[in-house]
């Protein structure tokens, strides 16, 4: 079998909305202790990883 050298494609929907930095600061923090990513105009909510236990 022959490994292929490429790279993953990303791409979203031209349909999402991108987000200003103004837009970014303005959105209310989350309850949680998740938070906010602005990447490339992109929102990500990146969500607060508990410690797993290991048995």
């Amino acid at each position: 079998m022959q490994a292929l050298d490429t790279a993953p494609q990303v791409s979203f929907s031209p349909l999402l909305h991108s987000y200003t930095l103004e837009e970014f600061w303005a959105l209310p923090e989350p309850d949680d202790r998740s938070h906010y990513e602005l990447i490339g105009g992109f929102l990500f909510m990146v969500h607060h990883l508990t410690r797993l236990t290991v048995p």
